[in-house]
């Protein structure tokens, strides 16, 4: 904080002539401005104008209760109490009043008179507040709230913060506003005299008619801070906001979630019509894979930060019932009128929207420019209805294969990409007639296809489509018997319907039995005559021994 000691007199007497009130207050003011410090070393930056009821300030490490005419100081704490209010005047002229149950932080101040320049940072906690600028330039003003930050390019400001949540609602009488949070900047203009942002990661909302609870809420909690009129429309603010923090989150997901997808999907296109083009993608894929990677990463990071919010919502609805539980009946009727109030109020709004003629869709009669289809343009189109994850499952393919996958028409397309990874994976083996006699096929036949190895498919690829197809309405136990066989004896049916087809492949089947067979009794005759052969060498071996041993003995005899 920068402030002249000479200078300050002459501020408090143009701070006096500009004060519509008057009075003792501001005489306090100036003799406090004018007067040495009182809390070590700490210059004074304004003085509160007026209190009733209860505000405190904590600053200089101390707390105290403020009354009227007491000095205020940078980086202090200002809490205003139930049914209580305060205005508080600074050096450059600026002024904030502050209703019930509000707290701020008047977190920095710097401020040369001579030049007239400076900074002003004030933290909005909760409450309602009316702020009016000085004689600084508006772009010195500075404003922060629990969900966003704000820049005054006006001189009057009114500010309704809900506890707990920190939802924010801002209305503007002269000049415009900046809303920033982290969906990024909204300006309020002139003719949108209203402004709200629910949390930081949902969008600014930004209206030209004051909601019926937030003008209850702004006007009783400025002048009648003390009134249960007050208290309700506090109350209904926060269970409006709470209420309709639920949906815009569950918005804000989704649009997340679809603005990802979207640019994921245009990514996977890109890569395939290049790859059907056959042009080198190794850049390509790898800008792919880490750019799944990073949309995965921030919905994760966004994900965290909803559950924060969730979070918020809970303890929000907590100290609702808590709340609630404590106050008055007259406070929860009249909270229960204002919700149903505002209910009707936008009830009316959306059948006086839905009764206004739409607006005529001719803009001009010039004939609309036709952009030129690129290369791969009519690829393009028929990729962009696909969903990302049948982008996905033919974007990994091998070039040859996504070229015979890409080149068919836009139906076959959509039948062959609704398979699993591992299917389309499998089919994407077959011949281009081959795979458009697959794609017309019913589910049912498509699965007994899609179940065999790759080698099988390859093994059926050779078949003409209108073969294929009459081969997959066989059942599962014949398609495995053609896949067994050898390509040539595959080619034997590649001419032949579906009758002929099944005989055949019975005959076959049949044959290939016997030759089974055969060399099965061929292989058991085999092993029967080495058994043979060896029990009669054995019997030899020992006849053999025996004489050999008798002789021995005769010999020894």
């Amino acid at each position: 904080m920068i402030m002249e000691k000479d200078s300050s007199l002459d501020l408090n007497n143009r701070i006096l002539q500009q004060n519509s009130r008057g009075g003792l207050a501001l005489l306090l003011l100036i003799v406090l401005l004018s007067s040495p410090l009182c809390y070590g070393d700490a210059r004074k930056i304004g003085v509160t104008a007026s209190v009733s009821g209860e505000v405190t300030v904590t600053d200089q490490g101390t707390s105290r209760v403020l009354e009227d005419g007491m000095p205020l100081f940078a980086d202090g704490l200002v809490k205003a109490s139930a049914g209580s209010s305060a205005e508080l005047v600074f050096l450059d002229q600026s002024r904030i009043r502050l209703g019930s149950d509000s707290e701020l932080v008047l977190d920095s101040f710097i401020y040369n008179p001579e030049s007239q320049s400076g900074i002003v940072v004030t933290d909005y906690l909760k409450g309602v507040f009316r702020w009016v600028s000085g004689i600084l330039p508006s772009t010195s003003y500075h404003m922060t709230t629990p969900v966003a930050s704000i820049s005054i390019r006006g001189t009057t400001l009114e500010l309704l913060i809900a506890d707990i949540t920190g939802a924010t609602l801002a209305k503007v009488e002269f000049g415009e506003v900046w809303f920033k949070n982290d969906t990024g900047f909204a300006k309020l203009d002139v003719d949108q005299s209203v402004g709200r942002a629910l949390t930081e990661i949902t969008s600014v909302d930004i209206q030209n008619q004051l909601p019926s609870i937030a003008a209850a809420a702004l006007k009783e909690g400025l002048d009648k801070p003390a009134s249960n009129e007050a208290a309700a429309a506090r109350m209904a603010f926060l269970e409006m906001t709470v209420k309709e923090t639920k949906s815009a989150l569950d918005n804000y997901v989704a649009e997340m979630e679809r603005k990802s997808k979207e640019k994921q999907k245009q990514m996977a296109i890109d890569l395939i019509v290049a790859k059907a083009k056959g042009e080198d993608v190794e850049k390509l894929e790898q800008e792919f894979v880490a750019e799944s990677r990073s949309e995965k990463s921030a919905l994760e990071a966004i994900k965290e930060r909803i559950k924060e919010a969730r979070e918020i919502e809970l303890k929000a609805n907590l100290y609702i019932k808590q709340k609630k539980a404590r106050q008055p009946q007259a406070v929860r009727e009249k909270t229960k009128e204002l919700i149903e109030q505002q209910q009707r109020d936008e009830e009316k709004q959306k059948w006086k929207k839905s009764a206004e003629p739409e607006p005529s869709k001719v803009l001009s009669t010039a004939e609309p420019v036709k952009r030129k289809e690129s290369d791969g343009g009519k690829l393009e189109k028929e990729l962009a209805e696909l969903t990302s994850a049948q982008l996905v499952r033919i974007s990994t393919l091998p070039p040859d294969a996504l070229q015979r996958v890409t080149s068919l028409d836009k139906e076959d397309l959509k039948k062959i990409t609704e398979r699993t990874t591992e299917e389309v994976d499998r089919l994407s083996i077959l011949p281009v007639e081959a795979l458009r006699g697959v794609a017309r096929l019913s589910e049912e036949d498509i699965k007994k296809i899609t179940e065999l190895s790759r080698d099988e498919v390859d093994r059926l690829g050779i078949l003409p489509a209108n073969v294929l197809q009459g081969v997959a309405r066989l059942s599962k136990e014949d398609i495995k018997k053609i896949t067994e066989l050898s390509r040539e004896e595959v080619e034997q049916i590649t001419n032949l319907p579906e009758k002929d087809v099944r005989k055949i492949v019975e005959e076959l089947a049949a044959k290939k039995k016997t030759e089974v067979d055969e060399n099965a009794a061929a292989v058991a005759e085999s092993k029967a005559k080495e058994a043979a052969d060896k029990k009669a060498k054995e019997a030899a071996d020992k006849k053999a021994k025996e004489a050999a041993d008798k002789k021995a003995k005769e010999a020894a005899d």
